[in-house]
């Protein structure tokens, strides 16, 4: 397959990236890819993203990846189509799905990591992976290492095992479990009550057996999501820094790093009530109460709780988060210590970008958007320096 520009997968492909593909062409680029060279099809995809190299493209590239499946499945198989407009089996359905994703994949990875055009020093930076399915439990002292490759881990009342049912370890009466999450690593958990809870980087939850039989209560420190299921016998309750959020069902996100100087209870569904000493209030969806850990009061405010909650979607969001708060996200998930060269740089930053890519990537956005520069050392330090007008 050539690249020339007049190359009818060329074209097909452009219109697919620019999200202009019609359900008769779909199928005639699922055709047309099946029969071409693989690196013929790689120069291609570069030659299209060398004329569309702007950061609004790739937001929608990762969009792309996340929507694709139904999508595809949508001009296939319009629910207006008759039946006799269906011509395509499932296998061949399976093949172009196929075949589409492993082109979007192919296209951010030629985005991420083959941008000759960029001024950051990605030497260091392009090898320095993100984080992943890690962390560990604690079983009455006794640790266990979580597969990496399942990423969800059921906590029943009487044992512990993957989604897949695969079995962990049994647990006694009143023990303590404790979920850890390390530095680049998160992992999901399905409670014995039902409730999941997805633990970020850098994460602790714990909770003694008995939970969801005579109590719901947990401790965290770091961040988690919450999708509560509702019992009104049996509140759920989760205690940070001395705060304690109450629920009967709901969904809700909970900010507590020690390095923070916040603690920030985020409501996305439901209600909660959020206590400290003598304060407590209840929020209501798209509300967040802000602990300031030092004066001891809590405050709220209106938010977009589907942006700070993007994390758990895969996403980091950074919309109405200065430079100060973004690094300590990013450092979280990459493993890294951040170094200010020069003042810290008095910016709001914004934007979406995949928690998938490599660090390299990242610092790419940061510099193309906000003139501010990233450089990577061996020992894993970020220094961070604002780039001269």
């Amino acid at each position: 397959m050539a690249s020339d520009k007049n190359d009818k997968t060329y074209t097909l492909l452009r219109a697919f990236i620019n999200d202009q593909l019609e359900r008769s062409q779909l199928e005639e680029l699922f055709a047309l890819i099946e029969e071409a060279d693989e690196e013929q099809l790689h120069i291609a995809i570069r030659s299209i993203l060398d004329e569309e190299q702007t950061p609004e493209n790739l937001d929608f590239i990762h969009e792309r990846v996340e929507l694709l499946q139904e999508d595809i499945l949508a001009k296939i198989n319009p629910p207006q189509s008759s039946p006799s407009k269906r011509k395509l089996s499932s296998l061949q359905i399976a093949i172009g799905i196929a075949a589409m994703l492993t082109i979007v994949f192919t296209i951010t990875y030629l985005w991420q990591f083959g941008n000759e055009h960029s001024g950051t020093d990605q030497s260091i930076a392009s090898t320095i992976m993100p984080g992943g399915n890690r962390a560990t439990i604690t079983v009455n002292g006794q640790d266990f290492e979580l597969d990496t490759d399942q990423g969800e881990l059921v906590l029943g009342a009487d044992s512990l095992f993957y989604g897949d049912g695969q079995l962990l370890t049994t647990t006694g009466v009143q023990q303590s479990v404790q979920v850890k999450t390390p530095l680049g690593g998160q992992y999901q958990l399905m409670l014995a009550d039902g409730s999941q809870v997805w633990l970020n980087a850098g994460s602790e939850l714990t909770y003694n057996t008995g939970f969801g039989t005579d109590n719901r209560a947990l401790r965290l420190e770091g961040e988690a999501y919450f999708d509560v299921v509702k019992n009104p016998d049996l509140p759920f309750t989760v205690e940070i820094n001395g705060q304690q959020v109450e629920v009967l069902g709901t969904a809700f996100n909970i900010n507590a790093y020690a390095e923070e100087p916040m603690v920030k209870t985020t409501l996305q569904r439901g209600s909660l009530a959020v206590a400290n000493n003598d304060q407590k209030l209840i929020l209501k969806p798209n509300q967040q109460a802000i602990l300031d850990k030092d004066a001891k009061k809590i405050a709220t405010r209106d938010v977009n709780a589907a942006s700070i909650v993007a994390w758990k979607d895969g996403i980091f969001d950074f919309h109405g988060m200065d430079v100060e708060e973004s690094m300590r996200v990013i450092a979280r998930w990459y493993q890294l210590d951040i170094v200010y060269k020069e003042k810290i740089p008095s910016v709001l930053l914004g934007g979406k970008m995949s928690r998938g890519v490599r660090l390299s990537t990242f610092l790419e956005f940061l510099e193309a958007n906000f003139d501010i520069h990233g450089e990577v050392t061996a020992d894993r330090k970020l220094i961070i320096t604002r780039k001269s007008k």
